[in-house]
């Protein structure tokens, strides 16, 4: 992508220029604007375009998420099998059944611990790829500036603004997206499982959402 297309970009992000006064009042400068936005897609895809030179990193800490997701799933059912078996007395064929649940449940540990340690390393190199790009990015735009894009900006304005949302968007791709997957993988998760165990029993735990749904929308708004 080329540097004018950059250039553009980072010239919609901060604005346009004003126009610096002239005298005594040349050193006073105007508040900052407010650069808060509401979420939109078309930005969100813009962003996750850094991503895609770094697919490989990205398409194996989804695939550790959902390995450690499936972990954190699988243990309340293999406590349930446990419960079932203990309730039904000792046997010899109970007891071994146990000793396998006992000891998938102590594996699912230790694969869930593995899936976290790859998730942990994939997505903190690749933010700090995608970071870095994108420093490199700007810094080459912000050498191609006139002096007057600066002096109409008080001192390190400019440079708060590019440092303190680089970082907001290194922790966006470091911790941000993985967690938003992780969370909506883990939900999905636990509604398939509540189903499949006991789909009367689900039905009746999800009629109380749509309350829950409109009384936090109602608290939120206030």
């Amino acid at each position: 992508m080329g540097p004018r297309s950059w250039s553009a970009r980072f010239s919609a992000w901060l604005g346009d220029v004003p126009t610096p006064p002239e005298g005594p009042d040349r050193f006073r400068y105007r508040d900052e604007e407010e650069v808060d936005v509401p979420f939109n897609w078309p930005q969100m895809r813009r962003l996750l375009s850094y991503v895609r030179p770094y697919g490989a990193l990205a398409v194996s800490a989804t695939a550790a998420t959902v390995v450690g997701t499936l972990t954190q799933l699988v243990r309340p059912v293999l406590l349930g099998l446990a419960t079932n078996v203990i309730l039904q007395g000792p046997n010899m064929g109970r007891m071994r059944r146990l000793d396998l649940l006992t000891l998938a449940y102590l594996l699912s540990y230790v694969v869930n611990w593995g899936a976290n340690v790859v998730q942990t390393r994939r997505t903190s190199t690749l933010g700090q790829r995608v970071l870095m790009d994108l420093r490199r990015h700007l810094y080459g735009h912000i050498q191609e500036l006139s002096l007057n894009f600066f002096d109409a900006r008080s001192v390190g304005s400019v440079l708060v603004r590019v440092t303190n949302d680089v970082n907001a968007l290194g922790d966006l791709f470091t911790n941000g997206i993985v967690s938003l997957l992780a969370n909506i993988f883990l939900l999905v998760g636990i509604v398939l499982v509540m189903l499949i165990l006991r789909w009367d029993l689900a039905l009746a735990c999800f009629v109380v959402l749509p309350i829950m749904g409109v009384i936090s929308t109602g608290v939120r708004s206030k």
